[in-house]
């Protein structure tokens, strides 16, 4: 079973866990890191009834006679969270080893934003080795919650409508230039009082290119930055077709072929050859007349 853990640790990419139980407690080498656990939780929460699940407080799944299931998750426990339940979130899972220190996963949506948390190695000694009686892990969470969801916005930067860029366009009739936008759409999430023109775009295209073209043909992309950091590397496209001009075409192809390098060299090797012609034949003609004439001497005397 653990083996099978470890190879569906695979999948979303995790390259820094290593299960050697199925429970979680303490091994030297069972192991994994707060991005890992971002991404194996991003996938499960794809799967159907996992949210409803892990965000629920009791569950008397034993049977109605039995002692319900509690969760030991108080942020989303409205009767017993206290001073950690916050009411935008969802699950998830929490944890809790010596050597791990306090853990939590969990989720929160508001007003549209959903958000995933991973809290890991939240202290559960102070200094003199006395017991901390506080779960930083749920309070630094729930903080994290309340400063994004007051503090981030998703803003549009590009939109496939407009112009990002645009490169010269070669072998086109009365067209020099060619628009680029963006293939997709592109949203950031940024600081609210951050204006969308403050992410910085950089542009990444030839330096020309030849028609024909077709509209939506990828032609270069545009790396998206704010405050140096890089968000995101979006393809730019053709904004419509361009049709070739077969006049400049054939002239185009004649010049390529001229300029080759393997032209070159025919056409050097053609010129050596005609001029080794020349001389052979010119040599051939000389000793032609010698012994015409040396003959006509005999026949004279």
């Amino acid at each position: 079973f653990v083996d099978l853990m470890n190879d569906k640790a695979k999948s979303p990419g995790c390259n820094n866990t290593h299960f050697m139980n199925p429970h979680g407690l303490h091994d030297e080498n069972h192991y994994t890191t707060a991005s890992d656990m971002a991404l194996i939780t991003e996938y499960a929460m794809t799967l159907p009834y996992f949210i409803e699940i892990t965000s629920m407080s009791t569950s008397y799944i034993m049977g109605e006679d039995k002692y319900p299931l509690v969760t030991t998750n108080s942020m989303i426990d409205l009767s017993r969270g206290g001073k950690y339940y916050y009411a935008p979130a969802k699950g998830i899972k929490t944890g809790h080893t010596d050597e791990a220190g306090q853990c939590l996963v969990s989720s929160a949506v508001n007003n549209g934003y959903t958000y995933l948390c991973v809290a890991l190695g939240a202290p559960t000694k102070d200094a003199n080795g006395n017991k901390i009686q506080d779960n930083y892990a749920m309070l630094d969470s729930k903080e994290l919650y309340k400063w994004a969801f007051s503090t981030l916005q998703i803003k549009p930067i590009l939109n496939r409508k407009n112009m990002v860029g645009e490169v010269n366009v070669k072998l086109a009739s009365n067209r020099d230039t060619l628009m680029l936008v963006p293939a997709d759409d592109f949203s950031a999430l940024l600081p609210k009082e951050v204006s969308s023109s403050s992410v910085d775009i950089q542009v990444e295209k030839p330096e020309f290119v030849k028609a024909p073209i077709k509209a939506g043909q990828k032609i270069g992309t545009a790396t998206l930055k704010y405050a140096n950091v890089e968000l995101a590397k979006v393809d730019l496209v053709a904004s419509e077709d361009i049709e070739r001009n077969w006049i400049l075409f054939s002239i185009d192809f004649i010049g390529n072929i001229i300029s080759s390098i393997w032209f070159k060299i025919s056409l050097f090797l053609a010129i050596s050859l005609i001029i080794l012609y020349i001389i052979l034949t010119f040599n051939y003609n000389k000793k032609n007349k010698k012994r015409s004439k040396r003959k006509m001497h005999i026949r004279y005397k």
